[in-house]
């Protein structure tokens, strides 16, 4: 993971990103066991394969960030 980026008020969503470029997110992030955790993989085929420089979450939407 190279980022990890979640709003104060929405603890069960979480986004994380890797240094390949790979972007995730999780709406269950506060799940009592981990195990439980689903992370949705949003980037595809024509994302950029870049290292992220970091992750915005829109105030107004934890389900979209920059």
């Amino acid at each position: 993971m190279s980022w990890l980026a979640r709003d104060g008020a929405d603890h069960g969503t979480l986004w994380a990103a890797t240094s390949a470029g790979r972007i995730f997110v999780t709406h269950n992030a506060d799940a009592s066991d981990p195990a439980t955790v689903r992370w949705h993989r949003i980037d595809n085929a024509t994302s950029p394969t870049r290292f992220p420089s970091g992750i915005y979450v829109d105030p107004s939407d934890t389900g979209h960030a920059w």
